[in-house]
């Protein structure tokens, strides 16, 4: 949705624009992780209503890594490679 957006500001500032649009989709699949209507319709197809906040308290970590790891790794390889 934000591609579009994502591409002009970094070819604007100058940045690799493939990263910049990878690392969009990284943190796109981060938040999904922890976002409250993804957590409410999973849990309501699986019959868990009233765990939301335990699910999402569980994998709040697991985001953040994800995205720190996702970062470093697009910063390590933009610095060797690009």
């Amino acid at each position: 949705m934000f591609s579009a957006f994502q591409y002009g500001t970094a070819k604007e500032a100058g940045l690799s624009i493939i990263p910049v649009l990878s690392l969009q989709a990284l943190g796109g699949a981060a938040g999904n992780m922890i976002c409250v209507h993804n957590v409410v319709a999973v849990l309501s197809t699986v019959g868990l209503i009233g765990k939301e906040g335990l699910v999402i308290k569980n994998n709040l970590l697991i985001s953040i890594m994800y995205g720190l790891l996702g970062g470093a790794a697009a910063w390590i390889i933009v610095a060797l490679f690009l």
